[in-house]
């Protein structure tokens, strides 16, 4: 008995372990572990010392995980609106597919003294295709700017016709959701179905609702691929996903329905929630590990 207990604590402790590990993915697939890291912004390069000492080049990497769970994307500075430092920062990728749209956020302290310090926080959009970034828009879209970022995005769409001829309408409302929105819809135009078969290489993934703000009545149709299922408000499902590769996801509320792109990773697990606000949106959004825990946590204790 005290033998067979044992070794499930082993198990369980190096399953946790295994969890908590941060690492690199490079472009070629390849996992490279880190405890610490460092950008080397004249070298191009990024420097791991532990667990085992690398040296790779920052057009080689493609993304980080934290211990967190946390996805981050390294990529140069812009000059178009926001310096950076150093030269390389850590992205959030929000939207995939053939156009990206990446996030970064800047703290700015304004004042620090004896009764605390006050600060201001910034996020930045960046919208990523053929490798080239550039930025769009800042804490949402400044009222001022928004025929400028038609012009801006407008040379990413000249593929797409019946998405560049909604961009420039005259009723086209450049904010933030319709040009989130737009993209979006745009790499579903430009997506291939891939092949998912019994042999194909496949990963776990959790949809999950509850988290941010919902409308608890609704019900999310989700669809992805061949796959058809509903969740409820504070519920989730455990899904396939290809590895590395996209697949198209749908979510209706019954009313409006949203498209996507997603895809799974065989290094980690991906927490996407889904979100069906009380104004009749539709959102995805992927979490970390640690907030979809804190999600389990509220679920088991309205469970019991």
């Amino acid at each position: 008995m005290k033998s067979s207990l044992l070794t499930l604590l082993l198990c369980l402790l190096t399953l946790l372990n295994l969890d908590a590990q941060s690492f690199l993915v490079l472009k070629n697939g390849e996992k490279i572990d880190y405890k610490k890291y460092k950008i080397k912004d004249k070298d191009r390069a990024i420097e791991i010392k532990k667990p085992k000492p690398a040296i790779i080049k920052i057009d080689d990497a493609d993304y980080i995980v934290t211990s967190k769970g946390e996805i981050r994307f390294i990529r140069p500075a812009v000059e178009n609106d926001i310096l950076f430092e150093p030269d390389y920062t850590l992205m959030e990728k929000i939207v995939d597919g053939k156009i990206s749209i990446l996030k970064y956020s800047k703290t700015t302290t304004l004042y620090s003294g004896p009764n605390g310090t006050n600060s201001h926080t910034t996020t930045y959009h960046f919208i990523e295709k053929d490798e080239k970034l550039v930025q769009i828009f800042s804490s949402g879209l400044l009222e001022n700017r928004k025929k400028n970022n038609q012009y801006t995005i407008s040379r990413y769409f000249s593929d797409d016709k019946e998405i560049l001829n909604r961009l420039n309408s005259d009723d086209f409302e450049a904010n933030a959701k319709n040009v989130l929105d737009l993209i979006r819809e745009y790499n579903v135009h430009a997506y291939e179905k891939s092949s998912f078969t019994t042999e194909s290489k496949l990963t776990d993934a959790i949809l999950f609702r509850g988290y941010s703000n919902q409308n608890e009545k609704l019900v999310a149709e989700i669809a992805i691929e061949d796959q058809n299922f509903s969740l409820t408000n504070m519920a989730y499902r455990r899904i396939k996903l290809l590895n590395e590769k996209p697949m198209k996801i749908c979510v209706s509320n019954g009313e409006n329905e949203l498209c996507d792109l997603i895809k799974g990773s065989k290094y980690m697990i991906k927490y996407v929630e889904i979100i069906l606000k009380k104004n009749g949106d539709i959102d995805f959004r992927t979490r970390n590990k640690d907030q979809y825990q804190k999600f389990r946590n509220e679920l088991n204790y309205q469970s019991n």
